[in-house]
């Protein structure tokens, strides 16, 4: 939904790292799988019509949801795509970079092997994975530490993404709304057109692309709670077996000791460094110097001392 920011990219370095190691190192053949997410409520949101986000470069709206989606999401892949190779992340290393908005199908047919396993529920066209229900069988909390005494049984949520402060059912897939792309869907012969929600998109596209379990699943420290610790409920309670044998979060960057943010002003992405006439695997070896569980502090000394 937007270009990919300095933080971003150094998400993307770790596993370039540890895919290199198990092949040249290691000697073992690996399937790398990068998702594209093109959908979920910030790539809606951008490309609704009359969106202030919405990109000149873009061209004219659609009066089609579908479509504006697509060129929205379309412009912003192909720039991480360049991103990728700028900062040495070679596409021939990567076995596939799937987009959600194909497994529409795959997804689907997960939702509906949670809800015969009564694992969901469906409530005002929506439907939802019952996390109380759930915690009657399995640990819910295996990543992260859940605040249990916040949680809140029956109530629902709907945003791809919240705070530990509201465990409760979360969205598999959500009721249509005026003006938003939407799939037909049918679970218990009831007729539910909508879309995924964020969470049900990985676990459908691992269990296609990889097979379940897999073996190294990887990401930011911000997804181990709430979406990964969903992907591993809902693929347990849909497929029956769990999401990966081994996760690996990389921890956040911050720039001259200050969280990244673009009302600090030391927002960065690649293009912008690049702008300032730095060379981008210089980054990438300043990226590399820290551990990928330990935070790193972005310097324009540590881009000299990695040159």
């Amino acid at each position: 939904y937007d270009y990919a920011h300095l933080g971003n990219l150094k998400a993307f370095l770790f596993p370039d790292i540890l895919q290199r190691t198990l092949r040249i190192v290691c000697g073992y053949r690996v399937k790398w799988v990068l998702n594209i997410t093109d959908i979920d409520d910030k790539t809606i949101r951008d490309s609704a019509i009359g969106s202030e986000r919405w990109n000149p470069a873009f061209g004219e709206q659609s009066p089609d949801p579908k479509v504006n989606l697509k060129v929205l999401t379309s412009f912003y892949e192909q720039e991480f795509r360049n991103d990728l190779e700028m900062i040495g992340i070679k596409h021939s290393d990567i076995s596939i970079m799937p987009r959600a908005t194909d497994f529409i199908a795959e997804m689907q047919d997960l939702i509906r092997n949670i809800h015969e396993s009564g694992y969901a529920y469906i409530s005002e066209g929506s439907v939802y994975f019952d996390v109380a229900k759930w915690r009657e069988k399995e640990h819910y909390g295996r990543l992260f530490a859940i605040d249990v005494e916040h949680f809140k049984s029956g109530v629902r949520i709907d945003a791809d993404e919240y705070s530990r402060e509201h465990v409760s059912d979360f969205v598999l897939w959500k009721a249509v709304k005026d003006a938003e792309p939407f799939w037909d869907f049918t679970v218990a012969e009831q007729q539910l057109p909508g879309r995924p929600g964020w969470h049900i998109e990985c676990s459908a596209m691992g269990h296609a692309l990889l097979g379940l379990p897999f073996d190294i699943h990887t990401g930011g420290v911000d997804l181990r709670f709430p979406h990964h610790e969903d992907e591993i409920a809902q693929s347990k309670a849909g497929y029956g077996v769990d999401t990966s044998t081994f996760f690996c979060h990389n921890e956040f960057l911050e720039v001259e000791g200050k969280k990244m943010s673009k009302s600090l002003g030391n927002f960065y992405t690649l293009k912008d460094l690049l702008h300032k006439g730095l060379d981008p695997l210089d980054i990438r070896f300043s990226l590399l110097s820290t551990h990928y569980a330990s935070v790193h502090n972005f310097t324009f000394f540590g881009i000299e001392s990695a040159k």
